[in-house]
């Protein structure tokens, strides 16, 4: 079975309700974070930003934490404290936060379409370590950029023939995987 007949096994074995929730997931933590945002008197282009910096290898729950606590400690004692992480991630995240804009930082492929799937754009595929694993159908933390290319061309025809934006797709293949 190929990657396209293997995400489309994935989507065909989910539910409506679970379909409901991928495609609601990307715009309720848009929202989730522009409230944070608007909390501490901040862009949400430049709150999103810090979330794809923080982003890699971070579990879903952590991040919601970990955001607001950089935020928090960022904004209030100018980075004065220590944070668990990437020192570049860290790096790129007050880069954002204090000087530049997310799209100045943000260079590598899957923190930069995270980021614009954050930002609302549904025709950006963020291929993360979940997305490829469930392509592959087996955990797995990295390949090579030819793999890579052909599991985001698999991501984008079995998003087109089940009538998803990536975005969305993605999404509910993320929430079927982590439930299997």
């Amino acid at each position: 079975m190929g990657l396209t007949d293997n995400l489309k096994f994935l989507y065909d074995s989910t539910n409506e309700s679970l379909r409901r929730e991928g495609r609601l997931w990307y715009p309720a933590a848009n929202e989730y974070f522009s409230q944070l945002a608007n909390k501490y008197g901040l862009q949400p282009s430049k709150v999103m930003g810090v979330v794809a910096a923080l982003s890699p290898f971070v579990g879903w729950k952590t991040q919601l934490d970990r955001t607001e606590a950089f935020i928090r400690d960022e904004t209030q004692q100018r980075g004065t404290g220590r944070f668990p992480g990437f020192s570049r991630n860290i790096l790129n995240a007050r880069l954002i936060l204090h000087d530049l804009q997310p799209e100045q930082v943000l260079v590598g492929p899957k923190v930069r379409a995270f980021y614009q799937n954050l930002m609302g754009d549904t025709q950006i595929l963020t291929l993360d370590r979940h997305a490829i694993s469930a392509a592959l159908g087996k955990k797995t933390l990295r390949v090579p950029l030819k793999l890579s290319q052909e599991i985001t061309e698999g991501y984008w025809n079995a998003a087109n023939t089940a009538r998803e934006y990536p975005r969305d797709f993605q999404a509910i293949i993320w929430l079927q995987w982590r439930q299997q």
